[in-house]
């Protein structure tokens, strides 16, 4: 049911709770009176017992709308638990009315009540609808429980007003309740939460210990090793200091050893990469063709060809051609071609090489 813009009064034994449903918020507050105040006035004012007075306000609390011009009841007892039992309401009213007005001078707490709400033992009283509806002029009805859930045909409903808690939270168990709704201050809502993280601060602040002392016993671990590498590195630059002299020769014969093994290994290495370039050269000459002379510097990257052909300038070419496709030689420039009284070409050529690499 939609329960907005709608205003809840739980009458109970002890206290009258006001529910102030607005769109979006709930808003409560709780009312020292209730059944027990009627009943008390009714002992007092008819100088009866409690018992008896509770007795008379369940079997003559119907009489309630006696006291709004209708005619006055023959029974005296029952004409007289009307009286005490409107004034307990109309000083309930006031204090409703109160409450509402300071309500809705709370910052967006401006509200029009469509319908009031009665729930409760004392919402039993016959007619207590229609007084709420003449003094609070909001239309009133009280509250069918078993509207909200299906129940067993034979099951006593009666007790209608006292179900309210019980149905409540079988439909919050149940997963069905629309609102979930924690009345406890919030002192003690925070004190609970807290309560909660208790074990999870003092676990954390465990880890942080924890950490802390690994970190501690790690530092005075490493502390002790640095100190023990210091120690090590003294030592070995005392010796060191002892040895020097003779660290400065072996240092000088490595030296000249390093210079004779570079020079040893270069040579090595140019013999290498001539024999490699002599070695492409052979792979690329065709069988009309022969060198009579290279000249080979390594350090211009370059070499020198002189040769013969005997089968014309096609041989020759094609000579070029195959120098220009190996991998080593950047290019090939002719530096001359004769042709001889006997038919021989004679030709030159400068072949520019890529860097030679191992």
């Amino acid at each position: 049911r939609d329960l907005e813009q709608t205003l809840i009064l739980d009458c109970g034994a002890k206290t009258t709770n006001i529910i102030v449903v607005n769109p979006g918020k709930i808003w409560t507050r709780s009312l020292p009176l209730g059944g027990e105040d009627i009943t008390e006035a009714i002992a007092r004012n008819l100088g009866i017992s409690r018992e008896r007075a509770e007795i008379l306000k369940k079997e003559n609390g119907k009489v309630l709308m006696l006291y709004y011009g209708r005619e006055r009841s023959e029974d005296e007892e029952a004409q007289k638990v009307a009286e005490v039992i409107t004034g307990i309401l109309t000083d309930l009213t006031n204090e409703i009315i109160k409450t509402l007005n300071f309500y809705k001078t709370q910052p967006a707490s401006s509200i029009n009540f469509k319908k009031v709400l009665l729930t409760g033992g004392v919402s039993k009283t016959v007619n207590i609808d229609k007084f709420f509806e003449n003094t609070l002029s909001i239309p009133t009805e009280r509250i069918n429980y078993f509207n909200l859930i299906d129940s067993h045909p034979k099951l006593d409903i009666s007790a209608n007003e006292h179900m309210g808690s019980a149905i409540g939270l079988t439909l919050r168990g149940l997963g069905r309740s629309s609102l979930n709704i924690n009345l406890l201050p919030q002192e003690q809502l925070r004190s609970k939460k807290f309560a909660k993280k208790v074990p999870y601060i003092v676990i954390s602040l465990l880890c942080v210990f924890f950490a802390l002392l690994s970190c501690f016993i790690f530092l005075m671990n490493k502390n002790n090793l640095n100190r023990s590498y210091l120690g090590m590195l003294n030592e070995k630059i005392a010796a060191y200091e002892q040895n020097k002299e003779a660290f400065g020769q072996l240092e000088s014969a490595i030296k000249n050893y390093q210079k004779k093994s570079d020079a040893v290994c270069e040579q090595i290495i140019r013999r290498y990469l001539a024999a490699l370039v002599v070695r492409n050269i052979a792979e690329a000459i065709p069988d009309s063709v022969w060198i009579e002379n290279y000249e080979m510097d390594l350090n211009k990257q370059q070499l020198f060809l002189e040769g013969r052909c005997d089968t014309g300038l096609g041989a020759v070419s094609a000579f070029k051609e195959d120098l220009e496709r190996k991998a080593i030689v950047k290019y090939v420039k002719i530096d001359k071609v004769k042709k001889g009284d006997n038919g021989e070409i004679a030709f030159s050529f400068l072949v520019a090489l890529n860097p030679l690499k191992i």
